[in-house]
């Protein structure tokens, strides 16, 4: 006689094999059992709103993990205010990076996560799409930019430093910008323009303004008539001074003539009044012989004072006492 199978056991049996179905499903669909992942931490500044977990983790680019978990805190619990840090856990794939032509590099190795620090590896915040907000965390070579890092001994993964002044930092500046710009009183900027407008319109249709703009043409007319008069004037004052010039240069040179004349006229006066010349002795004889004239001419004078008639009878000779 034949033993009939246990309903309970066939219970077990089909309990059992539904739940290896599942596992293999959620195994091999997500594609863990071929998976080669190592994980690495970032501290981010500020907000990571937008990065969830999932969220592809690219080199340059190009896909070589995905964002395991965002953290609230890890590590010392004690860095608090501007010091405090998002930490965000990535795994890179081994396997993903193998196939895109990185075969030489193991990222479980700790001599490559040392070359990569020195080589500039920074991970940074960036926005995939504007629309959904979704964010992503870009990793790359940054060897001129500062390496921004906790360091703290007590986290258990290898830390990759960030770029300073990222995406993070760009958001909080924005943010304060929109608070500034919500500060505005709006309404009494716009009640200001539209004032501004209405004036400039008034003007624009007042019969001044239309009366103004009439007389612009006469205006440039004699604007333009004007200046032909000052272009004319300059041709006639440019010919005056061409003539004044002339002259003065013919002046000039009669003076330089008289000048040279009068020079030599000096220097040959010099010549027959320098001490010794024969003008000169001769005159101071004359003026000697003149001033002897002068003296017999006034004995003469003063002995007709005294006697007239010795005019008619001539002058008496003394006789001499013997």
């Amino acid at each position: 006689m034949a033993r009939k199978a246990s309903p309970r056991l066939v219970g077990v049996f089909v309990i059992a094999a539904i739940m290896l179905a599942s596992t293999g499903v959620v195994l091999f669909g997500s594609g863990r059992v071929f998976k080669d992942t190592h994980e690495f931490i970032v501290f981010f500044r500020g907000s990571v709103g937008g990065l969830n977990p999932g969220a592809p983790v690219k080199f340059k680019g190009v896909e070589v993990g995905a964002v395991k978990s965002v953290r609230l805190s890890i590590g010392d619990p004690s860095i608090q205010g501007d010091e405090f840090r998002m930490p965000v856990i990535i795994e890179l794939d081994q396997r993903k990076i193998t196939r895109r032509g990185a075969g030489g590099i193991d990222i479980a190795d700790p001599e490559t996560h040392r070359l990569w620090l020195e080589q500039g590896m920074r991970a940074k915040l960036t926005t995939e799409s504007f629309v959904t907000g979704r964010k992503y965390v870009e990793l790359d070579i940054l060897p001129d930019t500062p390496a921004d890092m906790v360091n703290d001994p007590t986290v258990p993964y290898p830390e990759l430093p960030i770029v300073a002044g990222g995406l993070e930092e760009l958001e909080v500046e924005a943010g304060q910008i929109l608070a500034n710009l919500a500060r505005l009183d709006f309404d009494t900027l716009v009640s200001a323009v539209t004032a501004a407008f209405v004036s400039i319109d008034r003007l624009v249709s007042s019969d001044d303004l239309g009366r103004a703009r009439g007389a612009l043409p006469s205006a440039i007319v004699t604007i333009e008539e004007t200046l032909e008069d000052f272009g004319n004037l300059a041709k006639n004052l440019d010919s005056a001074l061409a003539d004044l010039r002339v002259g003065i240069t013919s002046d000039v040179q009669e003076a330089r003539a008289t000048m040279q004349e009068t020079q030599e006229t000096l220097a040959a006066l010099r010549a027959v009044l320098e001490p010794g010349s024969p003008v000169t002795t001769r005159l101071e004889q004359a003026l000697i012989e003149l001033a002897a004239a002068g003296k017999a001419m006034r004995e003469l004078a003063e002995y007709l004072q005294r006697d007239p008639s010795s005019v008619l009878r001539g002058k008496e000779e003394r006789k001499e006492n013997r």
